[in-house]
């Protein structure tokens, strides 16, 4: 017989992973032409959402609330890079384009 928490930390687990990979990917699409700063808030509200949603199942003492909230942290973060990449896997066959030498900056498109 299976204990029921397990059964619903099993439950919260994909429904935050699916819920935050769809929403980050969702999200990611929408910022892909606009500025950098939109996705990296998107990153920082992802993380901002999932934490205080850990810290309830925490204080609440409802592991799959907490569980789930983790799952979602680590799934809206991917959605969003590659909802916001033009291309996922291997990437675009092109070379890449000449830079000029220097760090890539994190707040600029390029």
């Amino acid at each position: 017989m299976v204990c029921v928490e397990v059964v619903d930390v099993v439950l919260g687990t994909a429904g935050g992973f699916t819920l935050g990979g769809l929403a980050g990917y969702v999200l990611g699409t929408r910022v892909r032409e606009l500025g950098a700063w939109r996705y990296w808030t998107l990153n920082f509200l992802a993380l901002v959402i999932g934490g205080l949603l850990n810290v309830a199942g925490l204080s609440a003492g409802k592991a799959w609330l907490w569980v789930g909230a983790i799952a979602f942290i680590v799934s809206s973060l991917t959605g969003l890079k590659y909802g916001r990449g033009l291309t996922t896997g291997r990437g675009s066959l092109d070379p890449p384009p000449e830079r000029e030498p220097g760090p890539p900056s994190l707040w600029d498109d390029e």
